[in-house]
């Protein structure tokens, strides 16, 4: 930053007291008070983007991220289990993230969901990817090491894992994409030509005449026809 004020080159490192400053200084005033303005836009960013990781570890703060992202994934899949154990489910899943030794409810949950899981109810692969993940941060949590590696298998599996969960669970086939739009049509058809009988019978009720395609009966068609 005090380059920045200075355009100084100096490697030496020295206190920025004001005759050094001032000594080593080749900044015009009016420079000098642009390049303020350019700290204070700077001390702004800083403080609003990078306080947070400035003062914790980024492994840290990488940990907690991904209990957070778990136990909101595992505790989404709760409430397609038996009533009687949702709550000790749900409670199983914090202590996962908040307890320091998370290998107790890692196997309560998974004995829960290998289970009482009703079979075939989620995606394939689903239960699966979230064993993985599951695994992945209680090895994390428990060495304490979580390095750049483990932390880029995890998020691989949770980003797999969501995939699995967005993905459409029908096979898309164009022609019976068609075949549904050529039924909804059908049917539309069928709606309006009641209701054309419908206007019709009520034209020649008061005009003596049945309803055409002319401009003198438009108004009494459907927006549709």
């Amino acid at each position: 930053m005090l380059g920045v004020l200075n355009s100084s080159v100096t490697t030496d490192r020295w206190e920025p007291q004001t005759e050094a400053l001032l000594s080593l200084s080749h900044v015009s005033l009016g420079e000098w008070k642009e390049r303020i303005h350019q700290l204070e836009v700077v001390s702004s960013v800083l403080w609003e983007n990078m306080a947070f990781p400035a003062i914790v570890d980024f492994r840290g703060t990488n940990l907690r991220l991904q209990g957070a992202v778990l136990r909101r994934q595992l505790q989404s899949m709760g409430d397609l289990l038996p009533p009687n154990l949702q709550e000790g489910y749900m409670e199983s899943c914090e202590s996962l993230v908040e307890d320091s030794d998370p290998l107790i409810a890692a196997q309560e949950i998974q004995t829960v969901l290998r289970n009482f899981m009703p079979p075939n109810l989620l995606p394939e692969g689903i239960m699966g990817a979230c064993t993985a993940c599951l695994q992945q941060f209680v090895q994390s949590k428990v060495q304490g090491g979580n390095s750049p590696a483990q932390c880029g298998v995890f998020w691989v599996n949770m980003g797999l894992l969501q995939v699995r969960v967005w993905t459409p669970q029908t096979i898309f086939d164009p022609a019976v994409k068609r075949a549904y739009k050529l039924n909804y049509a059908q049917q539309e058809l069928a709606l309006l030509q009641d209701e054309w009988k419908a206007r019709s019978l009520l034209s020649e009720l008061k005009t003596g005449q049945e309803l055409k395609e002319s401009s003198t009966t438009d108004g009494f068609q459907h927006p549709r026809i």
